[in-house]
This record gives C-alpha cells, sequence and structure tokens, in this order.
C-alpha cells in the first residue's frame, strides 16, 4: 500500500501502564491481506453522515444573498469536490481526526456561527451579515480537502499541505471559484476571503491576519470552540477514571468526567425520587390521636421511608456514578 501500511489482526487484554492503556496481546498477529474494506478500520464521525449531508444542505439553503449562492453552488454542487469534502478528516489529529470530520466539524461551526450572528441582529448590532457569517464557516476549512491525504488510516499531510497549509490554499481555492462567479462584488470578496484568512484569531496560530470583521470574529470564535468541545467530549466519554479524562487538546489535559448532580443523569434515581415523594405525602401529616397498638401504621410508613432512603444514600451509584 501507499506507504507500507499493514493490517493485521490482534486479540489480546487492554490493561493499564503507567496511567495509559497498553494491549496485551495473547494470540499470534494475523495478517488480513488486502480482502477488507480500510474504512472498517478507520474512526469515523458519530453522526451518521446522511444526516451530516442534510443538515449542510439545509444550512447552504438558508443564504439568501445571490453572489454567496453562487459561490457555494459552485463548490458544494460540484460533484467531485462534494465526494472529497464528505469524507475528508477536519485533522490529522486532535480533533475531528476521522472520515467526515471535515464535513461534521463544518456543519457544526456553521450551525453555531449562524445562532450567533442572528442573535446578533437581536441585539440591535446593525450590520452583521447572517449570510456572510455562514459562508464563511462554510467555507474556512475547505482547504483541508488538499492539506490532508487521508487514503490510508495513518493521516498524513500532502506535500501542497505541508508547503503552503489549508488556510493558504482554501484562499486560493475561495479566490480563483470567485473569479468565475460573475457580477461578484469586490468587497465581499475581500470580507469572505479575511474570514478565511483570519479564522485561526492569531498569527501565532497561522493566520496572516487578525479578524477584523465581527463576521471574522463570529467564525473565528466558533471554530475554536467546536474543537475544544470536540477535544473536551472525546476526553470524558473515553476515560477510564471516574472522574477526569485527557485530551492534549485541551489547556491543561485534563477533563472532568464525573456526575454533576443533575436528575438526569439516572433514570432509576428519577423513579426512586418520585416514590420517596410518595412516601413523604404519607408521613408527613401530625396527627394528635393515639394510634391503636394493634395497627403500627407510622412503624410500617416509616421503615418504608427509610429503606427507600436508605438504598438512595447507600453504596449504589444513582446519580452520583460515572456518566
Amino acid at each position: 500500500m501507499g506507504r507500507g501500511l499493514r493490517y493485521v489482526r490482534v486479540q489480546g487484554v487492554v490493561e493499564d501502564y503507567r496511567g495509559a492503556r497498553q494491549l496485551r496481546l495473547d494470540q499470534p498477529i494475523e495478517d488480513v491481506g488486502d480482502d477488507f474494506e480500510p474504512g472498517d478500520y478507520e474512526p469515523t464521525s458519530a453522526l451518521k453522515v446522511e444526516e451530516l449531508r442534510a443538515r449542510l444542505d439545509s444550512i447552504i439553503d438558508g443564504v439568501t444573498e445571490r453572489p454567496l449562492v453562487n459561490l457555494l453552488n459552485a463548490f458544494f454542487a460540484d460533484p467531485k469536490f462534494r465526494a472529497r469534502f464528505d469524507i475528508a478528516p477536519a485533522a490529522k489529529g486532535i480533533h475531528h481526526a476521522c472520515r467526515h470530520g471535515l464535513l461534521q466539524h463544518t456543519v457544526e461551526v456553521a450551525e453555531m456561527v449562524r445562532a450567533i450572528a442572528e442573535v446578533q441582529q437581536t441585539w440591535g448590532y446593525a450590520g452583521v451579515s447572517v449570510d456572510l457569517a455562514v459562508t464563511g464557516a462554510l467555507l474556512h476549512d475547505i482547504g483541508k480537502i488538499r492539506e490532508l491525504d487521508w487514503t490510508e488510516p495513518a493521516y498524513e499531510y500532502t506535500s501542497t499541505g505541508s508547503l503552503l497549509g489549508h488556510i493558504t490554499i482554501g484562499y486560493q481555492m475561495v479566490f480563483t471559484k470567485i473569479n468565475h462567479v460573475s457580477g461578484f462584488p469586490t468587497p465581499l470578496r475581500d470580507a469572505l476571503l479575511h474570514i478565511i484568512l483570519s479564522h485561526h484569531g492569531k498569527l501565532e496560530h497561522g493566520s496572516p491576519v487578525t479578524p477584523m470583521l465581527r463576521e471574522a470574529q463570529i467564525v473565528t470564535m466558533a471554530d475554536d470552540l467546536d474543537a475544544r468541545l470536540y477535544c473536551m467530549t472525546e476526553a470524558a466519554e473515553g476515560s477510564d477514571d471516574k472522574d477526569f479524562g485527557w485530551h492534549r487538546g485541551v489547556a491543561g489535559g485534563r477533563v472532568y468526567a464525573g456526575p454533576l448532580g443533575l436528575v438526569s443523569e439516572s433514570e432509576v434515581e428519577v423513579e426512586v425520587d418520585a416514590i420517596v415523594v410518595e412516601e413523604a405525602v404519607v408521613v408527613e401529616p401530625v396527627t394528635e390521636a393515639p394510634q391503636p397498638p394493634s395497627v403500627p401504621v407510622r412503624s410500617r410508613v416509616d421503615s418504608g421511608a427509610a429503606a427507600i432512603l436508605g438504598t438512595i444514600s447507600g453504596g449504589g451509584q444513582g446519580r452520583f456514578g460515572r456518566r
């Protein structure tokens, strides 16, 4: 294969070694040959690709500014471009480094950008363009389809990607496509290209300019937020520790993965709480009339409530167990 990767089947036990997971083999390594589907051995988006495609199309359909509509169609209505875009990872590592990762990341960023821009308009910030911000979000990482090589599971940078980076590549792709869109206004072109060039936010993060448009700032913040939330979610869900996970894409590395004390964390707990409330209704009233010795009503109810409360405060996981 291209980079000499070998696909093998292994069997063993995953163990903890000095805080990291390792695989202890208990069977010889078996070469599976070439009779397999490479995609079966690659990480993929947690969301179904059909849903992601539908959400992307819905976002594009919501753009009404004609020059931007024409530009988006020039990209996403092209079957060859769309096929590469839909399957590409969003990164070599860190965040959304999986099949359909670029599609997922783009949808998430565009949906956040649209929501923020629309809210900004309700606050009286005249001049914030939802269409410009959303189009910038849809195209901000477009250069990654040429920056990355995902023909094999060990994603690598292409020669062009290593030399130029996805920001420069994306700028070139959009600039070239705009030149083929009739009547595209020059100020709008410059604004859109500025969003692409500035979306890493800082010069030291790879952007040649910093955000100077509100639309550019919105895209920059949404892009960073989506990447960080992805890393934190991945760390929390993949943690073997009951309270903390770790991810190199998160500042400080540690991510809290423990319980938050929410009722929704345990359906069983919700049912028990309901029983406790019902018992409390029975126990709460205080009657001055003496109870006949032969009918120990309070003893029966109190013991039932105590049993239920004991279950809640005992060694069971309940809402305080690992999510």
